[in-house]
């Protein structure tokens, strides 16, 4: 229902907007691929946005190309649509980045304590990562990389229809927003794996409140949709529907710290499917040793009709993030740590899967003993495969209920409780 009100709100918007054309607004150098043109191109792009008025739409027109370096954030815009129909190609010369502080560069289009913002148009947004890419990997940058789209501490936010290709960092990365929707989205990151891994190119990562995730294409090789945690209060009331990925590393709750009360509950992923994923289904905490009580909090989370094909590791991953597997295997960065995040009520159902890699298994179901996940239904869940089955600590720490599965997680699940 808040979609829908917001989606009419949105038209509205759009039928009262009075348009300003960037190219008339200033001489914007079009096609030069110049670090000084595309620093000129990111002052007057800023300015035409930080000029607008309630209600007024900033286009870049179709077959208009620009090379970009972003020259300031916007904060406290309202009711204003930045339509982008051209190409807006973000430079890759990092030297030439401005800092927004010591460990983060400035983020391409960045909006902060905003109300009522569009971002849209049938344009795209090339990040040209693949020198970030490297020089991060070289560790000739150690600062978080520009985010293509990053809003944060704002409300009723609709990003539609753009395509947006090779980002430096995140894609786009909605933090702490009240009504949010993300739809016909087109991410698109190119790895040759000949040359540099595309770190920490996530797609959708949002934290906050009514968020609608809906209709995307994602192709990429770290989180494809990523629910993150807020500390000290809840992301909440969450629809992930009807998208389709390829590759990527999981539609995915978290990861969420042990610390300082961060909450994820009321989410719904329903009709997704992909293709020769990473991981699929993924409820990542963070390693916490130095957390004894836990009070950080992920519940109410519901997986409903997933399927996929040709997965190439773990389908179905709940557990700390990035460590050695329960017997043993994997690479993971970090030691290996028991997670100590409260997990209730996940439900996971009508999951069919195919193609799994025969080294590898199911899923892993790691919870703390001291500490137990609880409510663990697990309902109709096809994996197809031979000798699979699911790696656990043991059946002390998970509680829940199972049926209609193959291949079973009996000696994961403890159903007496």
């Amino acid at each position: 229902m808040i979609a829908r009100i917001l989606s009419l709100y949105f038209i509205v918007r759009l039928c009262l907007s009075k348009e300003i054309f960037i190219h008339n607004y200033t001489n914007i150098i079009h096609g030069e691929s110049d670090v000084y043109d595309a620093l000129y191109n990111g002052e007057a792009v800023y300015q035409a946005i930080q000029d607008a008025n309630e209600n007024d739409m900033i286009i870049l027109e179709k077959n208009e190309n620009i090379y970009y370096i972003p020259y300031n954030l916007w904060d406290k815009k309202n009711n204003i649509t930045l339509k982008i129909d051209g190409k807006v190609i973000l430079h890759d010369n990092y030297s030439a980045w401005p800092m927004i502080s010591e460990s983060e560069y400035y983020s391409a289009f960045h909006f902060t304590n905003s109300k009522n913002i569009i971002i849209t148009g049938n344009g795209k947004i090339d990040g040209q990562g693949f020198n970030w890419w490297s020089a991060f990997q070289k560790k000739k940058i150690v600062r978080k990389r520009p985010t293509i789209l990053l809003i944060e501490d704002s409300s009723n936010v609709n990003i539609n229809k753009l395509k947006l290709w090779n980002s430096p960092r995140f894609n786009i990365y909605g933090y702490n927003i009240t009504n949010i929707t993300v739809n016909d989205i087109e991410i698109y990151v190119k790895w040759d794996i000949t040359k540099t891994f595309p770190y920490n190119t996530d797609g959708i990562d949002v934290s906050g409140s009514n968020i609608h995730i809906f209709n995307n294409k994602i192709t990429n090789f770290d989180d494809a949709i990523a629910i993150k945690p807020l500390k000290n209060t809840c992301t909440e009331n969450v629809l992930v529907e009807n998208n389709k990925i390829v590759y990527g590393v999981g539609i995915s709750i978290g990861s969420v710290p042990s610390s300082y009360h961060h909450c994820v509950k009321n989410v719904l992923f329903r009709n997704i499917h992909a293709n020769k994923p990473y991981k699929l289904i993924y409820i990542k905490t963070e390693s916490s040793d130095k957390y004894n009580e836990p009070v950080s909090m992920i519940s109410n989370i519901t997986y409903d009709n997933i399927s996929a094909e040709y997965p190439k590791f773990w389908p179905i991953y709940i557990g700390p993030q990035q460590q050695k597997e329960p017997d043993g295997t994997g690479a993971g960065f970090w030691p290996n740590t028991n997670p100590n995040v409260n997990i209730r009520n996940i439900t996971m159902k009508n999951i069919k899967i195919h193609g799994i890699n025969p080294s590898k298994h199911v899923g892993v179901l790691r919870c703390n003993k001291t500490n137990p996940c609880m409510n663990i239904i697990m309902n109709n869940i096809q994996i197809k495969g031979s000798n699979l089955r699911y790696i656990c600590d043991n059946n002390q720490s998970i509680y829940g209920k199972y049926s209609n599965i193959n291949p079973t997680p009996k000696h994961c699940i403890n159903e007496n409780y």
